[in-house]
């Protein structure tokens, strides 16, 4: 049993947890290699009341709705992408910067939700992976049922109504993270998660901070979104990494997906935690959390015809 922490300590933790609310913790200051200690740092992380991601999926009720509406932007073609290495995960930043433009930010997809738990016009404004070890263990965070998955994709999406994710993240609700469970390519017949040659440039995102930008056809990941939001969980729950923040809607796809071999291998054996290349960045995933009475939906799309998508 924990033990509880010192008042001190404790108000300088809340301090520190409402002054990263709204943005990612710095990673010196969190590991995968202990997340039962996160809470010590950013109370949100353990505390009872603020629910919890990842969590085994179950279904508690099935609902029909009108497929959701995936929308490109007229330039998503040809969009630069920056792909990162911070230490902890592969991100790709996909808001166009608008110091490049003298505009504001853009992003190439949008989702128009007009059910619940969501509703409105929410942007993509980043993805990043999850992954296991060489050895093969699993490396979803998200279990359906208790099987998991080789790795796990996470769209992060917020409401346009705000200026930028960070002010999103500050209402329950305003943020959503649609999850992708992925099979290595060969396991599953299903659709294929577009890694857009990364495999084939690993080298350069090997050290922590690492980063380079690239071009790329995004409407991929348009085609792919179409696809794996016809069948889905839904629940409300938390990011899956410090600071914890909590009220986020949980969108994860039912539909296995696949992904390149060559990709997962490289992601095992050539990402390092470290600027040195001496501990690979592995198992990178956030243990189950509770559970707690939630309601989990399961989520099957309508097509025009009326016939499930």
């Amino acid at each position: 049993m924990s033990q509880p922490l010192p008042v001190r300590q404790l108000v300088l933790s809340l301090l520190l947890a409402a002054s990263v609310v709204g943005q990612e913790a710095p990673v010196d200051l969190w590991s995968y290699s202990s997340p039962a200690s996160w809470g010590r740092t950013f109370p949100f992380c353990s505390a009872p009341l603020h629910l919890q991601s990842p969590i085994a999926l179950t279904v508690d009720r099935v609902v029909l709705t009108p497929p959701l509406k995936v929308i490109a932007d007229p330039g998503a073609h040809d969009w630069v992408v920056e792909v990162g290495n911070d230490g902890r995960r592969l991100e790709l930043n996909v808001t166009m910067d608008p110091r490049a433009r003298g505009a504001s930010p853009t992003y190439p997809i949008q989702l128009v939700i007009d059910n619940a738990p969501l509703r409105g016009t929410y942007n993509l404004t980043m993805l990043h992976f999850h992954w296991g070890d060489q050895f093969g263990s699993p490396g979803s965070e998200h279990a359906a049922g208790d099987k998991f998955f080789d790795a796990e994709a996470h769209f992060v999406f917020f409401d346009a109504s705000f200026p930028n994710l960070e002010a999103a993240q500050e209402v329950p609700g305003k943020v959503a993270v649609v999850a992708v469970l992925l099979n290595r390519e060969g396991n599953f017949s299903g659709p294929t998660f577009p890694t857009f040659g990364l495999q084939n440039n690993m080298d350069q995102l090997a050290t922590r901070d690492s980063h380079f930008s690239f071009r790329a056809d995004l409407r991929q990941l348009q085609a792919l979104l179409r696809v794996v939001l016809s069948r889905m969980f839904t629940y409300f729950g938390s990011l899956t990494t410090p600071p914890c923040t909590p009220g986020v809607v949980w969108m994860v796809s039912s539909v296995e997906t696949d992904i390149s071999g060559n990709f997962l291998d490289c992601l095992t054996t050539q990402v390092y935690q470290d600027r040195f290349r001496l501990q690979r960045l592995v198992n990178n995933r956030r243990p189950l959390q509770q559970r707690s009475n939630r309601v989990v939906f399961k989520q099957i799309s309508l097509g025009s015809d009326g016939l499930l998508a």
